[in-house]
């Protein structure tokens, strides 16, 4: 059956389903992540699927896990719970379903990766190789909660991360996790300046003590993107050769 993404686009159909769905971010002893490639969209995800009667989220995604990609699989925590009215999804049988996921951390049992039905191909993926790969940005977003370490996600109408303040107060600058952009906030006012890009999904934030430059990482890119605070307006990005976490700066 065909399946149409949405994202915060005013073109995007009425919902008219909510269904809940649970999945997994599952992670071996390398740190590597189970991934699958969807055959209705042709993009990698985390293994998910609604919930039948009867179940709980953790057997729902316990069982959609195996089914869509040979592992089974250990619950360890919360990702979060991700319900963000402006992600929709339409599938060709005429629904049209508003986001509704429950994804939970977990651990290979047994198992190996393996294509069926879903899935064309699953396989266990390296932080570093995340970058490369066809994800939507929803599936970002919830990658980006692990690998910043801002989880146990609860929706609260945005999806803002990490928060930097400029050495005199006047501005803030608010990560938005998983869209790839940087909001400047005038605190005199409350009033929040056009986003910044990144060219990267954005994660930790560093200010100069002077005031001039934040640094954002971008985990998933194994890059930071320099912004100028004069002009908000960011740089090319700068490669580390790793998935940078926190950042700090000297004096």
């Amino acid at each position: 059956m065909s399946r149409v993404e949405y994202l915060n686009d005013p073109g995007a159909p009425a919902p008219n389903s909510l269904v809940p769905a649970c999945g997994v971010l599952a992670l071996d002893a390398h740190g590597r992540v189970l991934l699958q490639r969807r055959r209705d969209t042709g993009q990698w995800a985390l293994p998910m699927g609604k919930m039948e009667l009867g179940e709980t989220p953790s057997q729902c995604a316990i069982r959609e896990t195996r089914e869509e990609t040979g592992i089974t699989v250990e619950i360890t925590g919360l990702l979060g719970v991700f319900s963000d009215p402006g992600h929709i999804v339409a599938y060709g049988d005429g629904e049209i379903r508003q986001e509704y996921e429950v994804i939970l951390l977990a651990r290979p049992l047994s198992g190996a990766p393996a294509s069926n039905d879903e899935a064309s191909d699953v396989r266990w993926v390296t932080p570093a190789g995340l970058g490369a790969l066809d994800i939507h940005p929803t599936q970002r977003r919830q990658l980006g909660h692990y690998f910043n370490h801002t989880y146990p996600h609860i929706p609260t109408g945005g999806n803002a991360g990490a928060v930097a303040i400029t050495p005199d107060g006047k501005t803030a600058y608010v990560v938005n996790l998983g869209q790839g952009t940087v909001t400047p906030i005038r605190t005199a006012t409350n009033t929040a300046l056009p986003s910044i890009k990144l060219r990267g999904t954005g994660g930790a934030i560093a200010i100069t003590p002077d005031g001039k430059t934040a640094y954002v990482a971008n985990f998933l890119q194994g890059t930071v993107t320099p912004i100028r605070t004069a002009t908000n307006t960011a740089l090319p990005p700068i490669p580390t050769g790793r998935s940078p976490g926190a950042i700090a700066i000297t004096p």
